[in-house]
């Protein structure tokens, strides 16, 4: 247990944060769960096969029927609306025009976490530099 609490501290206060003075690292850890969650999302709803669940709009209609429905690039249309979910996750506000499936949607519930987790960090950095 103690590792795991050493390894934990390690990473949010020297990998991310740099002991609380780098806002440039927190935003971009934050831009790169975002992109990596959405890849995630992207890769569960364009590829059924994985069995990794996807992102169904409203309750019932696959993002992949909405984007061969679309006229666009399937994947690009698919990536957008994931990019969109990511953010709303993210951020925990939540809209409810998707519901993730599957293994996606313990995905979505990490992503809140470490949004609500890393928002707070950034908050606290911020605050540092102007105090200090």
């Amino acid at each position: 247990v103690s590792k795991l609490r050493s390894a934990a501290e390690w990473f949010l206060l020297d990998v991310v944060s740099r002991y609380f003075t780098s806002y440039g690292r927190v935003i971009m850890v934050i831009f790169c769960i975002w992109l990596a969650a959405a890849a995630f999302y992207t890769a569960g709803s364009a590829f059924p096969s994985l069995g990794i669940g996807g992102l169904l709009y409203g309750t019932e209609k696959p993002l992949r029927e909405m984007a061969m429905a679309s006229g666009y690039p399937p994947l690009i249309y698919i990536f957008s609306k994931a990019l969109y979910f990511s953010m709303v996750s993210f951020t925990t506000i939540g809209f409810g025009d998707f519901n993730p499936t599957g293994i996606i949607a313990f995905i979505a519930a990490l992503e809140g976490f470490s949004g609500m987790l890393l928002s707070a960090l950034l908050l606290v950095v911020v605050a540092r530099r102007i105090i200090w």
